[in-house]
């Protein structure tokens, strides 16, 4: 990350401040990110890139000898939410160590990082960026009622059969709806572990919730040939300038999911 493209070399405070921000950011991102959690991140490489290389199309010309190849590229969106802290804060935090309130660069971050996970699950439709829950060529499973204690664990078992039977053989992670998520820490009548820690021992690369899918769940083959997150930039903080009594930031990130082979997602719906 070069400070210059960010502008952070030009903040008129010292580094303090910018730890306290790096950190909250970093701490309240991690917090929410479910697609980083279940897929391989590729990166970050860096602002500059701002897309992805994918298969060529190829074109005869004019001499037999002679093909023409055009890339088809995969763009990065960026993402991007401002946010502002009183000049006076951070002057009383550098002069006399007294609190910083960071709330609105923590309120930044999440917001942030829920538009990752959103391009990540759902996708950019208009322009034509696939999300796993989106892409064409994906397999589906039909969601049962999840009523009995263990008909959870029956029902992923449904998918994993459809991606094994389909070549991909694991190790598998699941991302799923809150409501659905929440429903696996019941116990079995018998005693033992709840369905969510049965189930680890066929999802061995996680197991996460998230708001981004509205309802359902999607099973992934992770490996990394198959399915990753490419990062950009990665989320980081940005000083935008003075703002009358404040101090004008954005954190900001680029990122995309590659997906080289739909058909290691296997979505419940």
């Amino acid at each position: 990350m070069s400070d210059k493209y960010l502008h952070r070399d030009q903040a008129p405070f010292g580094q303090a401040v910018w730890e306290r921000l790096d950190a909250t950011v970093v701490a309240t991102a991690r917090a929410r990110l479910a697609g980083r959690r279940l897929l391989h991140v590729d990166g970050p490489y860096g602002l500059a890139l701002t897309s992805l290389g994918g298969d060529s199309a190829v074109a005869q010309a004019v001499s037999d000898r002679v093909t023409l190849r055009v890339p088809a590229l995969t763009p990065l969106p960026a993402i991007a939410s401002p946010f502002t802290l009183p000049v006076r804060d951070v002057a009383a935090f550098e002069t006399n160590g007294a609190p910083l309130n960071l709330e609105p660069a923590a309120r930044a971050a999440a917001a942030c990082a829920e538009q990752e996970d959103d391009v990540v699950f759902n996708g950019i439709k208009s322009a034509g960026l696939p999300g796993l829950l989106t892409a064409k060529g994906s397999r589906t499973c039909k969601l049962g009622v999840w009523k009995e204690t263990g008909s959870a664990v029956a029902n992923i078992l449904q998918g994993v059969n459809s991606l094994d039977e389909a070549g991909f053989r694991g190790p598998y992670a699941l991302a799923l709806a809150p409501a659905l998520y929440n429903t696996l820490f019941r116990c079995y009548p018998q005693g033992g572990p709840t369905e969510l820690e049965h189930l680890r021992q066929v999802v061995t690369e996680g197991i996460v919730k998230t708001a981004a899918v509205g309802a359902g769940g999607v099973l992934v083959a992770a490996n990394r040939e198959y399915a990753a997150i490419v990062l950009g930039q990665d989320l980081t903080t940005g000083f935008v300038g003075p703002a009358e009594a404040d101090y004008a930031f954005t954190v900001s990130a680029s990122v995309v999911l590659r997906l080289a082979d739909p058909a290691c997602v296997c979505v419940l719906r």
